[in-house]
Order: structure tokens, then sequence, then C-alpha cells
């Protein structure tokens, strides 16, 4: 008998008979999730309680083991919910433990939405390649046993903890659509250096390359403000609307360790392709620094009004890339996915979607993080950084996902990055689209 084996990247072989065991598992999870529906007024307005048991994988986190808990409320027939809780909490195979909740509701405050969320993330194998993409060398043999050059197998990680609360209030202007967003966003990083001696952020330590007050991350907090128009048929399985929100982010030191601001833009395109089943959905999205200095570890960060996620690259921006890949302080993003329903079944009040997807992402650095390496001899220089380096990444790949009343999701990725030998493509199985 003949074995195909897939990689993932350069250190990760995954068997084929592993996908295939991934693929079952994927399809089990979603099978045997509880969706239980309580109802007034002949379903006019009722509640949802949802729970999906996460048994997945994540190129960047391992295999991940936990759940997803999802309440819902709404107010009519549809599905469009005006009420969620959103809990998820699962670790992995490689010690990272994540537990997040999110909960939005328009009933909170008078003709608003809000948000609140409150998560923990301790990553034992956080992501450091370096600042600004391809300019940090990222070297295999360093995490390659077999090789005279090893130092160690997560000499490209180190161990990150993040604490965040979050409350947005989002004011109705001439309607739900239109919205004015203010918000306070505290975070507490926590960067154990015992646990990162063999790795690239401690030669960074030692070179000076990054501040010594932010070597063991911070307290990061900041006000955003901004507008938000949003008109979209359903808020997790969309097919037809926009999505657009424009705002800042100020962090100052009356309430923060650091200041800075940043400009923020995201917006999303979901349209029936042609009259078809196909619907093309496109998201753009310009992160920029626009005054002072934003600290090292924040620069891997993807905000967004709804969930900010690390990044750029990894499962929710720039897929087939490494998680935070790019990490400067201000670049590009594009998502393209052209996604197909092929299957819809319903059974009394529940419906189950299956979709195929086809996408390709994009990224552009826009602002470099300035990283002072005048002090470098020119060996040590060459030793971590490339004189010549891109600025465009890109990849493409392919989806599928099941979707439980237009609102539980369970979804499968594999993207392949383009013009990078080194890299073979990423797979993710998870819980939620891309956006």
């Amino acid at each position: 008998m003949i074995e195909f084996k897939l990689k993932i990247n350069e250190n990760y072989l995954i068997h084929e008979n592993w996908i295939k065991e991934l693929f079952f598992i994927w399809l089990l999870s979603y099978f045997i999730c509880l969706n239980i529906s309580f109802s007034q007024d002949s379903l006019k307005e009722r509640v949802s309680y949802g729970g999906v048991p996460i048994l997945s994988y994540d190129n960047d986190l391992g295999f991940r083991y936990g759940g997803v808990l999802n309440y819902f409320k709404y107010d009519d027939l549809s599905f469009h919910y005006s009420e969620n809780l959103f809990l998820r909490a699962f670790n992995t195979t490689n010690n990272s433990f994540q537990i997040q909740s999110i909960y939005e509701t328009d009933h909170l405050l008078k003709k608003s939405k809000v948000f609140i969320e409150a998560s923990y993330l301790n990553d034992r194998s956080y992501d450091f390649l370096g600042f600004n993409g391809g300019e940090s060398k990222v070297n295999q043999s360093h995490i390659d046993e077999s090789h005279p050059d090893y130092i160690h197998h997560n000499y490209y990680k180190i161990h990150r903890e993040l604490l965040r609360f979050r409350f947005d209030y989002q004011r109705y202007i001439s309607s739900s659509r239109f919205r004015i967003l203010s918000g306070i966003t505290m975070n507490r990083y926590i960067i154990n250096l015992n646990d990162s001696l063999n790795s690239l952020y401690n030669d960074y330590l030692q070179h000076k390359l990054i501040d010594s007050e932010e070597e063991n991350g911070g307290y990061l907090n900041y006000i955003s403000l901004g507008l938000i128009y949003e008109k979209r048929d359903n808020q997790m399985y969309c097919s037809n609307g926009n999505w657009f929100e424009s705002f800042v982010i100020v962090s100052n030191k009356l309430i923060s360790e650091s200041s800075f601001s940043k400009f923020i833009l995201n917006w999303r395109i979901y349209r029936p392709f042609f009259k078809t089943k196909n619907i093309l959905m496109f998201r753009t999205s310009i992160q920029t620094k626009m005054t002072g200095k934003v600290p090292s570890y924040f620069n891997s960060s993807f905000i967004d009004s709804r969930l900010t996620q690390d990044g750029v690259g990894g499962a929710f921006n720039l897929r087939g890339f490494t998680r935070n890949s790019i990490a400067t302080s201000g670049f590009g993003l594009i998502n393209l996915e052209l996604r197909r329903n092929f299957i819809s079944l319903k059974h009394k009040r529940t419906i189950i979607d299956m979709d195929l997807s086809l996408f390709s992402d994009q990224s552009i650095i826009l602002q470099k993080f300035n990283l002072n390496i005048s002090h470098l001899p020119m060996k040590i220089s060459n030793d971590y950084f490339h004189q010549d380096h891109p600025y465009y990444y890109s990849s493409v790949g392919i989806g599928g996902y099941l979707i439980l009343n237009k609102n539980s999701v369970v979804s499968i990725n594999y993207g392949v990055p383009l013009g990078f030998n080194s890299l073979k493509g990423a797979l993710y199985i998870g819980s939620s689209f891309l956006f």
C-alpha cells in the first residue's frame, strides 16, 4: 500500500490517514452539536442555545480540544439575532489555552448595540518571527534537530499571556444600521522570559532590538472612536450586504503604559454572483499608525470591532502563512472568497447548510516597525535580517463550512502561500467564518 504525506510546513508532516480522521472528527463534532430553542408568541420571539465540541486542528496551534457555546435571542421569525453570548474555551497540543467570551446585545441600552468581551489567552507557543515580514530571516535549520545549526524546537516561539476586557458602545445615529462607535479596551500582556530563553525573542533582547521596558509585556489600554455602517441579511451566514467600519484607537499615558494612535478601516462586501448560489465575499482592511510608538508586543494584532485577533498570518486573515508572519506598524489586507452552497436541509426548526469555497488572501506592509539595527555588526545583521525582502504576500486555498440555523459554524480551510518555497501550506479547522 502506498502511503501519501502532505507537508504542512517544513517541520510539520501530516499523514493522509490523519487528514481522513480529522475530517470525520470535524463531521462528528458538527452532528453531535447541541441546539435547543425556546419560543414565545408563535416564534415571533425566541431564544436558542447551541453548542459545538472543538475537536480540530490549527497549523499554528496544533490539535485543539474544547467547546463553543452560543446563546441567541431573536425578535422575529428571521435568523437575525438581537442578542448573542459567545463562549469559547479550548486547549491545544502546543500548550495554548484560550477562553473567550463576547456578549453582543441590542437590549442593554436604548438605541444602541453593546459589545462586552472578556478573554484570557495563555499561549506557550506563541509565534515570534521578528518584525516587518520578510525583513526578518526565518532559518528552518534552527528548529531542525538533525541539523548542525539546531538551537531549539521552539526557537521561533515565546510564552505569551494576554488578559483583555472590552466595552464598546455603538449608538444608533439615523437607524440601527448607522452607528457611532465609542469604547474602551484594557489589555495586560505578559511575556514569560524564563520560558523563552532559547528563542529569537531572547536574541533580540540581547542585541537590544526590543526596548527593555517592553520585554516583559505591559498594560496597554486604549479608547476607540469611529463610525460603523452595517446592512447584512445575517450576522454570521451572510449572503448579501455591506459592513463598513472606520475608527481610531488612542492609547495615552493617562490610562496606559504606551502612547500612540492607530487608524482602522475594515470593509466587508457580500454579493450573490450572477444570480446563482455562488456568493462573492470581499474584505479589505487598512490598519496604520498615526502617532506615537506602538509597543513591540502589539504589532501582531489584527483589530476588528467584533474580536481582535493575532496576526497578520494564520487562520483569521492570511491563511497559509504562519501566525504573526507580518508584525509591523501598518498593513493592508484583502480577502476574496467565492462560496457556494451545495446542500441545504431543513427539518422542523433546524436548518443545515453545507458550503464550499475558493479563496485568495493578500497583505502588504504599509508602515515598517521602527527597528534600529544600526548598532549591530554587519555579520550579526546579516544573520538576522534580509537586505532585500518582499512587502507583498499572497495565498490561495479551498474551504468547507457546515452551518446550523444560519449562526453556528464549523469550518475547514487549507491555504497555500504563493512565492515562498519554504512554506508549503497550512490547514485550519475551526468554528467560525473568516469574516
